[in-house]
């Protein structure tokens, strides 16, 4: 029994190691269209990957309309550790939110710095063996008035990262789309461990009344990865 537990953890991770030195890098871009928009908006977003497939994090930030590498460091293979950025759970949503009848509170979530509003991801109520954020919503603190709410028909995008910029008056929302690999090294690695994912990275910009000012793709490629928005002081 150990010795077959010794081989297989050999596998796996010989596996692994073919896995990233097989690896693409991953693109990081803005959508052309969205790039004028970007540059009217006031103030510097930040995003950070994580591609634990080729062992590398990436800082960009959202200058002027330019995304602009900042920052390339070393991050532990997936089968170590796969997500290294902090992700809220459900137990940890703040209390005395709306009632919502199909969906139920998640996470990640985000207050305006003013505490004047809270942006929060949510899951269908119709999915309740495997709650996924697939939405967001956008509620008024005081009244509780929700301003916006979301409606993704994608069961594979889901709500991954929301932050406040520091003024309050913008708000962003980074979103992923998961898509499972089915290669041959792929489907080696799943046989003795989980199936492997490629992510998509959108990120959105919405103005403090929930309209929407801009939606970029800003990363493709990642595989088994993860990622968070946030603004630069």
């Amino acid at each position: 029994m150990r010795m077959r537990k010794l081989i297989d953890s050999v596998l796996i991770i010989s596996i692994s190691v073919l896995m990233i030195s097989c690896s693409s890098v991953p693109q990081f871009a803005l959508d052309d269209k969205a790039k004028n928009k970007f540059s009217s908006i006031s103030g510097v977003v930040g995003i950070e990957f994580a591609g634990p497939d080729v062992g590398e994090c990436w800082k960009y930030t959202i200058d002027k309309g330019n995304l602009l590498l900042k920052e390339v460091w070393s991050c532990p293979p997936q089968w170590i550790k796969p997500e290294p950025f902090y992700i809220d759970i459900p137990d940890e949503v703040p209390q005395g939110l709306p009632i919502m009848k199909e969906n139920i509170y998640h996470g990640p979530y985000s207050y305006s710095s003013d505490k004047t509003l809270i942006a929060i991801s949510v899951s269908p109520k119709k999915n309740s063996l495997n709650y996924i954020p697939t939405d967001f919503v956008l509620i008024r603190c005081d009244t509780k008035e929700i301003l916006l709410q979301t409606k993704n028909n994608d069961e594979y995008l889901t709500v991954g990262s929301i932050a406040w910029s520091l003024d309050a008056k913008y708000l962003a929302i980074l979103e992923k789309k998961n898509k499972i690999l089915y290669g041959f090294r792929e489907i080696i690695f799943t046989l003795f461990s989980h199936p492997i994912s490629e992510y998509t990275y959108f990120l959105s910009i919405y103005d403090r009344n929930g309209s929407l000012l801009v939606r970029s793709q800003v990363a493709a490629g990642l595989v088994g990865g993860s990622g968070r928005v946030f603004w630069e002081n």
